[in-house]
């Protein structure tokens, strides 16, 4: 989503799912909290969601419960696209075995 955001691939204003995603990002990016604050202005439930979320970050322990599972959401999808990559990395490396075999075996580039 943050990605999307940076490449404005998304728009904060219209869309209330990207707004409450990016909130979990306000705490690390002052562009986003400036921008989600002009549209707390005008949005009373986002007014709502903001002021709850500075209420948190005020508070030392749930910040840092909050920080901790952050962490471990990240971590866990650091983890899941690590297997997606040695997966899709084996599959390439079977598929380079195939051709290899069938090279030694006498079929032409162009056949394999």
């Amino acid at each position: 989503m943050l990605t999307n955001w940076r490449k404005n691939a998304v728009n904060l204003h219209e869309d209330r799912l990207v707004r409450c995603l990016l909130l979990l990002e306000v705490a690390d990016n002052d562009e986003i909290r400036d921008e989600l604050e002009t549209i707390a202005k005008k949005a009373p439930a986002m007014k709502e969601a903001f002021e709850k979320w500075e209420d948190i970050s005020r508070n030392p322990k749930a910040f840092a419960e909050y920080h901790s599972r952050r962490m471990a959401i990240l971590d866990e999808a650091s983890v899941m696209r690590k297997a997606e990559i040695r997966e899709e990395w084996a599959r390439l490396e079977g598929k380079h075995e195939v051709v290899r075999q069938l090279l030694r075996n006498g079929f032409d580039i162009d056949t394999v």
